[in-house]
Order: C-alpha cells, then structure tokens, then sequence
C-alpha cells in the first residue's frame, strides 16, 4: 500500500479514516524534539523495540505490542534498537449515517470520560499481517489490509472505553475531519521551529488565509500563531530542561530569531525566565 494513502472502515455507525504514515526501520524514527497531532496516531512494533517518551514519562515498546496516542499529547520516539521496526498509522473518527447500534457514542464518551494519554495493547496477529500486507504489491492487500483494519479497531474502541490512562484534557471535536487537517499538522510539525507564516500554510493548502486560519482553529482549538508558540514553548522547555545548551541557541533551534524575543515569549507564557 502506498505511503500516505486514506483508507476508511466502517464499525457501525463509527467511520474511521486511516492515514498510512509508512514503515520505519533502524533507528531513523528516533526524534530530537516533542510533537503532537490532532489526529490519533497508533504505532505498532513489527520487530524489536523502542522507547516512546511522554511529558514525565517514558514507556517501553515491545514486538507485538501496539501504542494508541491520543490527539494534542506531545510524545517523541527517544530510542529504537537497530533493525528494529515500526508501522504507524493515524485516524480520526467521525459519526456516519445513523444505525441500530450507536457505537460513536460510546467511543466518544469513552474518549472525554478517560481523558487519557495513551493505550498500551499487545496484538501480535496484527502486527505479524500488517508486517506481511503492508506493502505488499498483491492487488488484494488493500482489502485485506482494511479487513485487518476492522479487527484491530474494534479491538482498540473496546481497549479504549476500558482503559484508565492518564488525566489530560482532550478539546478536539472529533468529527470535524478533513484530508487537509494531515497536512497542517505535518507542516507545523516540520516547520514550527522555523520563521513560517500563516500565509506560507495557506500556500501549502491552496487556501485563502482566513480559510486557513479557520480550518487551524477547528484543528486544534487555537490560532495558527497560538499553535506554533505552544509548539515552541514546549520544545523549549524540554532543551532547557535536559540540556546544558546555551539560552541563545536553544532560541534559534526553537525557531527564534531574536533571543530577547524569547526570552518576553518564554517569560509572558511559562511565567519564569528560561
């Protein structure tokens, strides 16, 4: 299957609409600083393991085992073995024509009522298929895949509506989906911490800026300046924090210019000096 391709699956009256992220191996998912999406992202260990590492936390990645983040959670991949590998995936879910069984609600109250961080499940059948099928140029892959799809989610909406994770509140509405959401948030994750504009954003999507910034705030529930100042804030923060880099250089790599520019941000937002 192709990287970046949109599959939808149906449980219920639940649309899920999936995004392949793609296969990584070796240690090249490993990054150097925080992110987070508006999307779920789920990410399962095909072979070996890695280390996912949260605000405070850090948890181990097993073969077999799966990790579902919730949206807006910042997280990055701190270690992965060599020869290791990752699928990932990520999808949003929205409410499709009404039937008998109303599975949406139950998810989404499960979703706001567990306000959790992530779930930790082991599916070792789904990470042995996805292995094989993923890209798999048999023309049938795509359907089994999605077959695979309706498994594993059905799994997870059931792990969810149990699950007791961590306290963090989740504002986004999760039936506000469009296929131009992925690709705001993988442009601020890419280039938050250089000197973007909304205009350069709204280039990306052909929009006009007003539409740009509209689609931002259904995103994330903030404008696009907010979205890119807490993105930098909380990178900043976590140099600050395990680094002995220089104050001036941690500006720049966070995306300022002007060191006295982030020392009244950092100040104005954090409420200490850096």
């Amino acid at each position: 299957m192709e990287k970046n391709k949109i599959i939808e699956i149906f449980l219920g009256n639940i649309k899920v609409k999936i995004q392949i992220l793609g296969l990584t191996q070796q240690a090249t998912k490993t990054n150097p600083l925080m992110h987070s999406h508006a999307s779920f992202e789920l990410h399962t260990m095909l072979r070996y393991g890695a280390n996912l590492e949260f605000e405070g936390e850090t948890i181990g990645l097993g073969e077999g085992e799966s990790v579902l983040i919730f949206p807006e959670v910042f997280h990055r991949f701190s270690k992965q073995d060599d020869g290791s590998a990752i699928a990932s995936f990520s999808f949003f879910i929205e409410r499709c024509a009404n039937k008998k069984e109303d599975y949406y609600s139950l998810v989404s109250e499960s979703i706001h009522r567990s306000e959790g961080e992530y779930v930790l499940f082991n599916g070792e059948f789904a990470a042995e298929y996805i292995k094989i099928k993923i890209f798999s140029s048999d023309p049938f892959a795509a359907e089994e895949i999605r077959a695979l799809f309706i498994l594993l989610f059905s799994s997870i909406f059931s792990d969810m509506a149990k699950a007791k994770a961590k306290s963090i509140k989740i504002n986004n509405d999760y039936e506000n989906f469009d296929a131009r959401t992925l690709m705001i948030e993988n442009y601020l994750n890419a280039n938050y911490t250089k000197s973007i504009k909304l205009s350069d954003l709204a280039s990306e999507l052909h929009l006009s800026t007003k539409q740009t910034e509209r689609m931002v705030k259904q995103t994330y529930g903030r404008s696009f300046l907010k979205q890119v100042l807490r993105m930098r804030m909380k990178s900043a923060k976590e140099l600050l924090a395990e680094s002995d880099t220089e104050i001036r250089s941690i500006a720049e790599r966070v995306g300022y210019q002007s060191y006295n520019g982030f020392y009244l941000a950092f100040r104005r937002n954090i409420g200490m000096t850096p």
